[in-house]
């Protein structure tokens, strides 16, 4: 049996839960070609939950628009602002309260990582 290279993806191994949510939102209705560049020019301007939290939505849209689908710069900050104010600045550690995340479904809270300690979102 062959081993099965997988390809390179900025949102792949190890890292940080609030990444690989953002990834999450980024890839809705997104080719993986169009939403790499997204996600490294987003996460260059907000890094952290924090940092997204704080953001001025037309930023995040202009940030984000170039994918299309409008209601992914809701869903961000969105995200950023419940993690922030309903769960203490870190992802929830049951998979459940993950898909009541706006913005992760089923599959996105399978895909965020639980380091021991919890999903902090740094």
């Amino acid at each position: 049996m062959h081993e099965r290279q997988l390809p390179w993806l900025p949102w792949r191994w190890g890292k940080p839960p609030y990444e690989i949510a953002v990834a999450v939102v980024i890839l809705q209705h997104a080719s993986v070609a169009s939403a790499a560049p997204v996600y490294e020019r987003f996460l260059q301007r907000c890094p952290k939950v924090e940092a997204l939290a704080a953001a001025d939505p037309a930023h995040v849209r202009a940030l984000v628009g170039p994918l299309g689908l409008p209601a992914r710069t809701e869903r961000l900050m969105r995200l950023a602002l419940t993690v922030m104010h309903k769960h203490d600045r870190r992802l929830p550690e049951a998979e459940a309260a993950l898909r009541t995340l706006p913005g992760i479904g089923q599959y996105g809270a399978a895909t965020i990582p639980c380091p021991a300690g919890g999903r902090s979102a740094d």
